[in-house]
């Protein structure tokens, strides 16, 4: 079992980890298009466009569903709950994912750890804890900020059974994601979404420290070719998981 913790708590004071010398929070950096409104048409027409010539390009598959309906056994005021169920065909790997997104930063408590993960006791090897930030570029003048603290458990035979304490419900519909990634390139990753109802959405991340520096690099190199010059994209606003459970009914 793996833990990745993310971010540092915030003081209440007010000193973010930016000020406070303390490590990094680790951050994913996001932006989302829908290609029918501009910009590439595919995940490797926006890598072309982000990392011209560099073929050194790993490919994942998953087929994802969100459950629509999901119980949180824990009370953190403000947060949301989100359960994933993701197949990773290219991989034969099934995960189940409990998720909970915050605008403010998670109390330490529950961690999720071990036997705490909703999604099951973590006792494989690829069974894993993270804290992160996420940080979305929505078209607004500062990106939108959010919390988040996750555990997954993982199988190569099976997907992982849903907890009955969870009261899941699953929206009955599934996307399909292809995942271009390349390593060399600060883990650039761009995922073309095959939603619900025939709609298409594309992402590009990276992830890294939760700093000013590595914010203005995200922008400048992959933000920015995207949203100029000819071609240029419309930043979406919705995240991945609202994307993906939205069945179009």
């Amino acid at each position: 079992m793996k833990q990745r913790t993310g971010w540092v708590m915030v003081l209440a004071c007010g000193i973010g980890v930016f000020a406070s010398g303390a490590a990094a929070a680790q951050a994913e950096y996001a932006i989302r298009w829908d290609p029918s409104q501009g910009g590439p048409k595919t995940a490797a027409e926006a890598l072309a466009r982000l990392a011209p010539g560099d073929n050194d390009i790993e490919t994942d598959l998953f087929r994802v569903r969100y459950a629509s309906e999901v119980k949180a056994p824990t009370d953190v005021v403000g947060a949301r709950a989100i359960l994933r169920e993701r197949e990773r065909t290219s991989k034969a790997r099934h995960e189940l994912t409990y998720k909970l997104r915050s605008n403010s930063p998670l109390p330490s408590v529950p961690s999720f750890a071990g036997a705490q993960c909703p999604a099951g006791p973590l006792v494989g090897p690829k069974d894993e804890t993270k804290d992160e930030i996420d940080v979305s570029f929505t078209g607004a003048a500062d990106p939108v900020r959010a919390f988040s603290r996750s555990c997954t458990v993982q199988s190569t035979s099976a997907p992982p059974p849903v907890p009955e304490a969870l009261q899941a419900r699953f929206a009955a519909c599934e996307s399909t994601t292809t995942r271009l990634g390349l390593k060399q390139r600060g883990n650039l990753r761009v995922e073309e979404w095959r939603l619900p109802g025939g709609r298409i959405a594309i992402e590009a991340s990276r992830t890294g420290p939760d700093t000013p520096k590595a914010l203005k690099a995200f922008r400048r190199e992959v933000v920015e070719p995207l949203t100029t010059g000819s071609n240029a994209i419309r930043p979406l606003s919705r995240s991945k998981t609202d994307l993906g459970s939205d069945c179009g009914t």
